[in-house]
């Protein structure tokens, strides 16, 4: 999808941001310097929680059961130690980009929460009934990066946790191979999950003709993570220089690339709504500084090919 070539760090990949990560390796807690302890509180947007038709408390634990206690401690800056963080796969240039960096301390009690009855107590509106289960005390570090002028920051904050099972949850594939057996699994995987799983269809046309809740969850979904995984090569490749759209949803669906270029104009890319609606091979404005091309996989003629090389072969 993204090509990369001979072209200068593109800033925007750090801009306005502030990246938490979990676990970092760059300096000891001995080395804390005197800066005031910090707390994060865990309140909700009004502080109180819904209550059930029994007249118990529920909703979001930060909203029910933690108003007035912190649920972080951020104590003090670390400073010390001369190794790098496992953040710096890539020597980025912050200070060149406006941006510094520091890392932090950050300790709390971690609280897990049960209920009695999955079937009433995790309704579909979100609004769980849930109770405190066991607790544990824990200590990591976190490494923030941030513009370095407080007026550049748009408030926006990153956070991820680093290289924590490629991305997915493991435990819940092996709770559905543990519920549904490893034939079923590999089929819920295989068949029933991405698009289908989302939206109730395979096919990219289909939801978009459907218009219901589903169909546009799986619209939005699929938009929200091909940019994800565009601003994630763009940053790897420290650029890009043209965007290309293939395959079947890439090469027909203007309105899904319409959206997917609309989330990426900060790079500079203005695309021809014109050349867009026909399916053009050149999408890109005269104004872009990013080139974007329609790229035929021509599917069809590589599987033909690959059929005539083994019927050869036989």
């Amino acid at each position: 999808m993204i090509t990369r070539g001979p072209r200068s760090i593109i800033a925007g990949a750090l801009a306005c941001t502030a990246l938490l990560f979990g676990t970092v390796g760059c300096s000891s807690d001995d080395a804390a310097t005197d800066r005031p302890t910090t707390t994060v509180a865990g309140t909700g947007q009004d502080g109180t929680g819904s209550t059930s038709p029994g007249g118990e408390e529920r909703g979001l634990p930060a909203q029910r059961d933690r108003q007035d206690a912190p649920a972080a401690t951020v104590d003090g800056e670390l400073t010390g130690g001369g190794g790098a963080a496992l953040t710096d796969i890539r020597d980025f240039d912050l200070e060149g980009n406006g941006f510094v960096q520091h890392e932090f301390a950050v300790e709390g009690t971690a609280t897990s929460y049960v209920v009695d009855d999955p079937a009433t107590d995790l309704p579909g509106n979100g609004e769980f009934n849930l109770k405190e289960g066991d607790t544990a005390d824990y200590r990591t570090r976190i490494v923030v990066r941030r513009p370095e002028k407080a007026e550049d920051f748009n408030g926006t904050v990153v956070l991820e946790w680093l290289n924590v099972s490629g991305g997915i949850d493991a435990n819940a594939v092996l709770r559905l191979v543990e519920d549904h057996g490893l034939e079923e699994t590999r089929a819920i995987l295989n068949f029933d999950s991405g698009l289908r799983g989302l939206g109730g269809k395979s096919d990219m046309r289909r939801l978009m003709l459907d218009h219901t809740a589903e169909s546009d969850f799986a619209i939005d979904h699929f938009c929200y993570w091909s940019l994800r995984h565009a601003g994630s090569l763009i940053a790897a490749l420290e650029g890009v220089d043209a965007i290309a759209f293939t395959g079947g949803i890439g090469e027909n669906a203007a309105g899904i690339r319409a959206r997917i270029l609309r989330g990426l104009e900060w790079l500079g890319v203005r695309l021809d709504t014109g050349a867009n609606d026909r399916n053009a091979t050149r999408l890109h404005a005269p104004a872009s500084t990013v080139s974007v091309w329609i790229v035929p996989a021509r599917e069809e003629e590589k599987i033909a090919r690959d059929a005539l090389t083994l019927m050869a072969m036989a």
